[in-house]
């Protein structure tokens, strides 16, 4: 089931909304739109649309084990919207969440009856709302070195806290990094779209067996870790937290080369990574050691072997160098 921007135009309106701008993007389960809520705040209305069933009850509820995890203060460590189920599920924690929320509305949606003519039919659509940010680090250009360390040390300091309730995000990207601009001017990093989020730790496994045949739901292939693109149907022994950390460092990657005219686009991306692997990033011929340690820590991400951990990541010089 689709639903056009004039139908959904009248559905927000009829539910409190206004200024409605229009569409912000598609994506698998549904369709974006801006507008403001009841508060008069800027809001994103994602209208999930996906007639299939298990996608949805993904998109909603996350995986089944989100649905154990206790709400975080995702503002306090830089994640934007966690899962959308946990708005429903724990009303004490509505203070630490940014804002999403899960509401139901009811649209008059255009279709066609067994006999192909054109109806009016009333639908009920379950929408999210969460708050508008500023963009995602995809739109970003020209950044300098201290801005790719602002970038990954957020979204490091936001897989911690997820690694300490067993949590991998699983979908890591250019798009899923939000900033909004703060007073001064510089950007606010929040890591964001956990629905792929998943336990990984045995004690939250206990003996259940995982599986999964929806390519969909494996993260985007283009930052996608090689153990996580090329499973089958049962997650692989190495599924954890460190595919996090190679699509940390293929984004870096990836936005560092755009910066510098190397690559046009993600889908270069895995080749560049693949030759970095074998380069020697002591002796490249590079404008300054900062430079070099950027280099140094996406190859130590992206490696196949002994790649670091999100503790490993978060203590590499790149990360905490002060220049």
């Amino acid at each position: 089931m689709s639903i056009s921007e004039e139908e959904a135009k009248e559905s927000l309106e009829n539910h409190g909304y206004t200024d409605f701008e229009g569409s912000l993007g598609k994506g698998n389960v549904g369709e974006v739109f801006k507008c403001k809520n009841s508060e008069g705040k800027p809001v994103a209305v994602k209208f999930i649309t996906t007639t299939n069933t298990e996608s949805k009850e993904w998109e909603i509820t996350g995986t089944k084990a989100v649905q154990k995890i206790k709400p975080l203060d995702i503002s306090k460590y830089n994640m934007f919207k966690f899962s959308d189920s946990l708005v429903q599920r724990s009303k004490k924690y509505h203070n630490h969440l940014v804002g999403p929320k899960l509401i139901k509305m009811k649209c008059d949606v255009k279709t066609e009856d067994k006999n192909g003519k054109e109806i009016t039919k009333v639908v009920e659509i379950q929408a999210v709302e969460y708050p508008l940010m500023d963009g995602d680090v995809s739109s970003l250009e020209r950044l300098n070195l201290k801005e790719y360390r602002r970038i990954a040390s957020s979204t490091l300091k936001a897989l911690s806290t997820m690694r300490k309730e067993g949590l991998a995000h699983f979908d890591i990207k250019p798009e899923n990094i939000l900033f909004h601009k703060i007073v001064d001017g510089t950007r606010k990093y929040k890591l964001g779209d956990f629905g792929l989020t998943t336990y990984i730790d045995d004690k939250f496994f206990g003996s259940e067996v995982i599986e999964d045949t929806d390519p969909k739901r494996r993260g985007t292939p283009e930052y996608c870790a090689p153990e996580i693109e090329n499973f089958g149907k049962k997650l692989p022994e190495n599924y954890g937290e460190k595919a996090d950390t190679f699509s940390l460092g293929a984004t870096i990657y990836f936005l560092y080369l755009k910066d510098k005219g190397e690559i046009n686009d993600a889908s270069q991306l895995k080749s560049k990574i693949n030759k970095l692997k074998n380069e020697n990033i002591q002796q490249l011929e590079l404008d300054n050691e900062q430079e070099r340690n950027l280099l140094d820590f996406v190859q130590k991400c992206v490696r196949s072997s002994n790649r670091l951990s999100v503790e490993q990541a978060s203590k590499h010089p790149f990360i905490t160098q002060k220049q």
